[in-house]
């Protein structure tokens, strides 16, 4: 759980200080299953970057909008987690 915590804590933090720009909606497919995502854009002090937020199962996970293996991870830890309540 501490884990958890701390991966929502750090994308709060990279969050809080950026302005979203953008958002669209969509969905992402991992393993034959389709989730709905929300895709934002951000600008910081530090320049701009995306992030896509897909809801699994009731929780939602944040990763990469560049990096579909990212993605693939955060899906799979949380099935790998909570598939078996």
């Amino acid at each position: 759980m501490i884990k958890g915590a701390t991966l929502l804590a750090t994308a709060i933090t990279l969050t809080a200080c950026a302005e979203t720009t953008s958002e669209t909606q969509s969905t992402y497919s991992y393993l034959g299953r389709t989730y709905p995502v929300v895709e934002r854009s951000f600008q910081s002090a530090n320049g701009s970057y995306s992030r896509r937020f897909i809801n699994v199962g009731g929780f939602r996970v944040s990763c990469s909008a560049t990096d579909d293996r990212d993605c693939d991870l955060m899906i799979f830890n949380v099935r790998q987690r909570f598939d078996g309540r």
